[in-house]
């Protein structure tokens, strides 16, 4: 599942609700578990990292703005620097 541009309290809504669904619609058993992916709104904290994982969020796909090589760049090194 891939919810968008969510913070992590709409997240836990998406995920309560997709956690419903699953109680009354079980996935058939020969289907992985089902794995969330989100693109965060707003900035990434360490506290926000921590609540995507706290709701069992599997993967980030960080939104980046910049609009060349070297702004993608950058932007995946600060990532890196600060969260790895």
């Amino acid at each position: 599942w891939y919810g968008f541009a969510m913070d992590v309290e709409a997240a836990g809504k998406a995920i309560a609700g997709l956690r419903r669904a699953h109680e009354i619609h079980k996935r058939p058993a020969a289907f992985d578990e089902l794995e969330i992916s989100i693109t965060p709104r707003g900035p990434l904290t360490r506290e926000t990292l921590d609540g995507y994982a706290a709701l069992g969020v599997k993967r980030l796909i960080l939104l980046q703005t910049g609009r060349t090589k070297d702004a993608l760049i950058e932007f995946v090194e600060r990532t890196a620097r600060t969260f790895l």
